[in-house]
């Protein structure tokens, strides 16, 4: 697949996982081929999706979707997209501290701001956000036909984040998670 290929791919994919398309299977293809080029191309996918926030908006139309597995599709998605971000912020960072090493030797100069850590944190602050708003609790007595969607896609935008956060954050939610899951078994006690 040339470059050219994704840059006509990634607007087709998110024209597919619009609020309109009627036919589940298009949503499906479109939320999968965008994690495949994240996972396959992640430098291009990165310029193929900024600015963030216009690409989020989209991506989380899917988030709500009335089908279980474009919604665990659409958190597969946001996990690969969150991946690529901290990738890039990571390299950001690395190239800022060589930089700054060599700015010691010499003259300090201000460095540009760094973008990529700041597309970052408004991606990660987005997402947040809009896990929070599907999990708000409705008061209404009258049920909302997408209540469950929506708090099923929060549970999984809120899983993503965590996961990408750190390794003690998953294992936080673990602990959360686990006491509603199953029965904790009793502590053994050799005395």
């Amino acid at each position: 697949m040339s470059i050219d290929q994704f840059s006509h791919d990634v607007p087709k994919a998110i024209e597919r996982i619009s609020r309109d398309e009627k036919h589940e299977t298009r949503r499906y293809s479109g939320i999968t081929i965008l994690r495949e080029i994240a996972l396959v191309a992640p430098t291009r996918y990165y310029h193929l999706i900024t600015p963030v926030h216009q690409y989020f908006e989209q991506l989380f139309g899917t988030m709500v979707d009335s089908k279980q597995y474009i919604r665990e599709a659409f958190a597969e998605t946001m996990h690969a997209t969150l991946i690529v971000l901290i990738d890039r912020e990571r390299e950001e960072q690395k190239n800022n501290d060589l930089k700054t090493a060599k700015d010691l030797t010499g003259a300090i100069t201000a460095h540009p701001m760094n973008t990529e850590a700041s597309t970052f944190f408004e991606a990660y602050n987005m997402a947040y956000t809009e896990a929070m708003k599907c999990l708000t609790v409705d008061t209404a007595k009258n049920k909302n036909p997408q209540r469950e969607e929506r708090i099923h896609g929060g549970l999984l935008l809120l899983n993503e984040l965590l996961r990408v956060s750190d390794a003690k954050f998953e294992n936080t939610c673990q602990e959360l998670i686990y006491p509603y899951s199953a029965a904790k078994p009793k502590p053994i006690s050799y005395k």
